[in-house]
């Protein structure tokens, strides 16, 4: 008799598990149906009629839409308490998806209806007793009077065990100007679509919805670094949830994501779409999410007296612009943008701030057109646009000198007793242009020169001042150059060693070394060294060896950083100790 009721419990017991965990099974039982749902062949009235609540386990019903849509439940109960869950075709609880089930007050004979958003594919809901302990006294029924579906209008179709956009690598790829109809599913979290812009420009979105009560609009960049996120929440009387905003961007690939983490907050049809305006930039003035003129290293190069057109972007803080002084004086400086809370500085070639002007939100001006009182000497000078908080936006700049020739000879080649050419930059510098020879083995720039009698400082390397000698082996670089040129010893094949240590170089232009292939050994003065260009260490040297000479260690660093930003392998640079 024991052995009979122990295999009675055991059948029991698994029968509860089976339904418990395994759907499939469960839709096959006496409590289940299974049928499709379309729009022309709905589950009706009177598919269940007055059937009694289980009050061991829910009854389960499965059905299969064939695309994604709305399906409505209306059910009609005689009982006290009535709990209604969503589970997908892997048993995952779709909605409320809280660990109990949604749990309906249910008097004699009234009616709960309940619509789910949901993808293409099948689908289980569940009705159970959650009376307990206040058990219903009497004929405790329900009836399911209707189920139906209606089907989306998506732009982008999804699928329950198919296609989705609910992560970054699968995101629908939209256009600008693209219009977007689409549904947050039930049991999805999020939307992700990617969107490619040609240009900078200014674009606006607008996301709406009257289902979804609550969602965060979030925009990544290409490597999914947030750039803006914003929560939208539908006040009480309102018709629909909105977001509506207008931002200015550079040319690159955007990830925008539409995201609900809050089940009761709905589920259900939005429309997304954006306008796109691109910037009026100039023609060399083009700039990209991975190509940002966004610092000193990479400033693009302006002329005086030209008037430029610019943006800027939300996803940057700064505009960076090179320009070059020839003469001493002042400077006339133009700037018109729309948009308020922005700087406008003037760098020396050593990043330090020469001039700057700002208007602010409270001024309501975007104009700011001013003679600088501040002289600057012949040199390299920057232009940096910064913004504050959320300032962003086009702008239009020119920069122009009063400067005034402080001699004539500085647009003349002059030789020095040795045959070498220089010009005159100021009243005590000038640049080393180029040597007397091109097939000059030995050159020495020093670190002053005679020139109509007078004594100058040599400053500088010109551009260009070496490139292609193909016979040079040896420079000798005097202690007042701080600036070598571009190019200026690009090509120079058999060079094989150079000091810049004792010099006070603070500049070093773009391929200022390039294609120097026997280059083994460059010395140069890190506590000094400021700025290093792209390219300039470039050399195609496979024993290079560059000593960076640094006061410590965290000096050398930020000096070898830029060494092998400019082209040079990390193992290539040794440090030195040096106090000088």
């Amino acid at each position: 008799m024991r052995k009979v009721v122990r295999i009675i419990i055991c059948f029991t017991f698994s029968l509860f598990l089976l339904n418990l965990f395994n759907l499939d099974a469960a839709a096959e039982g006496p409590n289940s149906k299974t049928f499709v749902l379309d729009e022309t062949h709905p589950f009706s009235t009177g598919v269940v009629e007055n059937r009694r609540f289980n009050t061991d386990e829910p009854d389960l019903y499965r059905f299969t839409i064939p695309d994604s849509g709305q399906v409505t439940i209306i059910t009609e109960g005689k009982h006290f308490k009535t709990r209604i869950c969503l589970h997908d075709n892997y048993d995952n609880e779709l909605f409320p998806n809280d660990g109990g089930g949604a749990t309906y007050t249910v008097d004699e004979s009234e009616t709960v209806i309940k619509t789910f958003s949901l993808n293409k594919g099948s689908y289980y809901f569940s009705i159970g007793d959650d009376s307990w302990p206040y058990a219903w006294q009497g004929d405790a029924k329900y009836r399911i009077q209707s189920i139906s579906f209606a089907r989306s209008t998506e732009t982008f179709k999804e699928e329950q065990d198919g296609t989705n956009n609910d992560t970054l690598y699968t995101a629908n790829v939209i256009s600008p100007g693209m219009d977007v109809k689409a549904m947050l599913a039930t049991g999805e979290k999020a939307d992700y679509y990617k969107l490619n812009l040609p240009k900078s420009g200014r674009i606006r979105f607008v996301v709406q919805s009257a289902d979804i009560k609550t969602y965060t609009f979030t925009l990544l960049s290409q490597n999914s670094t947030e750039i803006l996120k914003r929560e939208l929440n539908r006040p009480s009387g309102v018709a629909n949830t909105t977001f509506n905003e207008t931002l200015d961007l550079v040319a690159g690939t955007y990830y925008i994501c539409i995201e609900n983490e809050h089940a009761n907050m709905g589920r259900g049809y939005y429309t997304f779409n954006n306008t796109f305006n691109p910037a009026n930039e100039s023609e060399d003035i083009k700039e990209s999410d991975i190509a940002l003129n966004d610092s000193v290293d990479t400033a693009q190069t302006i002329q005086l007296a030209n008037e430029y057109y610019a943006q800027l972007a939300l996803n940057e803080e700064k505009d960076v612009y090179e320009f070059a002084l020839t003469a001493k004086g002042t400077m006339h400086v133009y700037f018109n943008g729309d948009m308020q809370n922005v700087s406008v500085e003037i760098l020396n070639a050593s990043g330090n701030t020469s001039w700057s002007k700002s208007n602010s939100l409270s001024s309501g001006v975007n104009v700011i057109d001013v003679d600088t009182d501040t002289e600057f000497d012949i040199g390299t000078y920057y232009l940096r646009i910064n913004k504050s908080y959320d300032a962003t936006g086009n702008y239009k700049f020119k920069l122009t000198s009063n400067a005034k020739k402080l001699l004539d000879q500085q647009n003349n080649d002059l030789t020095d007793s040795k045959g070498s050419v220089y010009k005159i930059t100021s009243s005590t510098t000038a640049t080393f242009v180029r040597p007397k020879d091109k097939n000059q083995k030995s050159v020495s720039v020093p670190a002053t020169v005679t020139l109509n009698k007078k004594v100058y400082k040599v400053s500088a390397i010109d551009k260009n001042a070496f490139k292609d000698n193909k016979n040079l082996t040896k420079v000798t670089i005097g202690k007042n150059v701080s600036t070598i040129g571009v190019s200026a010893f690009q090509g120079a094949i058999k060079l094989k060693k150079l000091d810049l240590s004792k010099a006070s170089v603070t500049v070093i232009n773009k391929n200022a070394f390039k294609n120097c292939k026997t280059l083994a050994s460059i010395k140069i003065n890190g506590n000094k060294v400021k700025t290093i260009k792209s390219g300039s260490f470039k050399t195609g040297s496979s024993k290079i060896e560059i000593t960076v000479l640094a006061k410590n260690q965290k000096t050398y660093n930020s000096v070898a950083s830029k060494v092998t930003k400019a082209g040079a392998s990390k193992k290539a640079c040794k440090f030195k100790k040096s106090a000088k």
